[in-house]
């Protein structure tokens, strides 16, 4: 198979029908550069897809500012792109936080898509009603003036303390990133979090490998509600082949927090999904 070349978010991305194809779904309120420090690692094994969800980063978003986009409008936006590239075959498909909201509607829909499953820092469980409530408003009171103050809130909870204490770049870098993304993205998103289903009935559907990974200090999905995610797609779904691994020193990204180690974990089970297949 000659090698393809397509661009997305203004980057090409080459398919040479030999790597694996790993897509890279994005948390909230980010974009696709949450992946950048560790998309040229991980592409060492792999053509990597990293695509912007719409309204946020270089995608196109509404000037309605009581849109709602649901998981899984973002999960039919992950198959248009991959139809886009002309993607045919399986892939790995990881999602963060958000991003792994949208993997368990891309499994609802797309599963004969997948090579393998990647959840990281996520859950399966729908909001409290108080959780829900807080989005809600959240988006109806947005606006760019309150948006730093926002940011700061959010990233308290983000990152460990290792991370304020050792790497300020980091910070840094995620709150520019987060203070870029467009108002009624962030609105319609929240409300589409707010929205959304119990997805653990789905994980016995699951066929493919899957790797949970989860910060070893995430305060939003702590490791013990991911280890219980494992115990229940092991009790749901026996066949399936599931790994979990802690990332140290590290909160809610991963990617960002330890990249090396994240990048690391993930080609390990992609190696290991591929020579098994």
């Amino acid at each position: 198979m000659p090698t393809q070349k397509k661009s997305i978010n203004k980057n090409e991305i080459s398919f040479d029908g030999k790597k694996p194809i790993i897509l890279l779904i994005h948390g909230f309120p980010f974009d696709h550069k949450m992946y950048e420090s560790v998309s040229s690692k991980i592409a060492s094994v792999c053509d990597v897809i990293a695509p912007d969800l719409v309204g946020f980063g270089n995608q196109e978003n509404s000037k309605d500012q009581t849109t709602i986009r649901t998981m899984t409008d973002f999960a039919d936006q992950i198959e248009m792109i991959l139809q886009y590239l002309g993607v045919q075959r399986p892939i790995f498909l990881c999602g963060l936080s958000m991003g792994g909201y949208i993997s368990m509607e891309f499994v609802r829909h797309y599963s004969s898509r997948l090579a393998g499953l990647i959840l990281c820092d996520t859950k399966t469980i729908p909001d409290s009603a108080e959780a829900a409530s807080n989005r809600l408003k959240l988006a109806d009171s947005i606006s760019s003036e309150k948006l730093p103050a926002i940011a700061d809130q959010m990233i308290s909870n983000l990152l460990c303390e290792e991370t304020f204490a050792k790497s300020p770049q980091v910070v840094d870098f995620l709150r520019k990133m987060i203070l870029r993304q467009p108002i009624n993205g962030i609105a319609a998103a929240s409300r589409g979090m707010a929205k959304r289903v119990d997805t653990t009935d789905l994980l016995r559907t699951i066929t493919v490998p899957v790797l949970l990974i989860c910060g070893d200090q995430d305060a939003l999905s702590p490791p013990e509600s991911m280890i219980a995610l494992k115990e229940s797609i092991a009790t749901q779904n026996p066949s399936t082949s599931i790994e979990f691994v802690s990332i140290p020193n590290c909160g809610h990204l991963p990617p960002l927090e330890q990249p090396d180690l994240f990048a690391q974990t993930i080609i390990d089970f992609v190696k290991k999904t591929t020579l098994a297949s």
